[in-house]
């Protein structure tokens, strides 16, 4: 038995997996070519070193209150009614996300809107982005938050911001 995943020898995990239709598909198949072809990789990390440090503070801050989003779409999150030039804002938030989306725990429905702000934030072409996502937000009627990226972060400090922005969209 070999550890290639093309491998005919598949041994019995391979076979149980196959069974269910779950696992690698043949070597020279249609399915396995288009993989080959692909170029995609996972992104390691995932979140930032500063956004995953403000994220464990941020989980505990809002409690079972509010779930929380990361890294989600503008386009996820805002609409633009059909009509001349929609197309054009449609292009506007297809690419930019927010960096976490705080959302009603029992309905899902988006509460506010958390930006971290590390030294990135301080350049012109940021501001400006970040002037259009903020200016794009409140006509949506979605509170943003920016919060200065940190070392440490204080869970009551946290708290607070969240819940008088947070308070402000209901």
């Amino acid at each position: 038995m070999t550890d290639r995943p093309d491998s005919k020898q598949a041994g019995c995990l391979g076979i149980f997996l196959k069974l269910f239709g779950i696992g690698g598909t043949e070597s020279g198949t249609a399915s396995s070519r288009e993989q080959a072809e692909l170029p995609y990789k996972r992104r390691d990390p995932f979140l930032s070193p500063a956004e995953l440090a403000f994220y464990r503070v941020l989980h505990p801050a809002v409690g079972d209150r509010y779930a929380i989003n990361n890294k989600v779409r503008l386009w996820d999150v805002l609409s633009v009614p059909r009509g001349e030039g929609s197309r054009k804002f449609e292009n506007k938030i297809s690419s930019k996300h927010v960096d976490f989306l705080a959302c009603d725990a029992a309905t899902m429905q988006p509460i506010l809107a958390i930006e971290l702000d590390d030294a990135s934030h301080n350049r012109p072409d940021r501001q400006q982005r970040d002037n259009f996502v903020d200016r794009a937000f409140a006509a949506a009627g979605l509170p943003i938050l920016h919060i200065p990226a940190a070392r440490t972060y204080a869970i009551a400090d946290i708290q607070q911001q969240i819940n008088h922005r947070g308070s402000s969209s209901r």
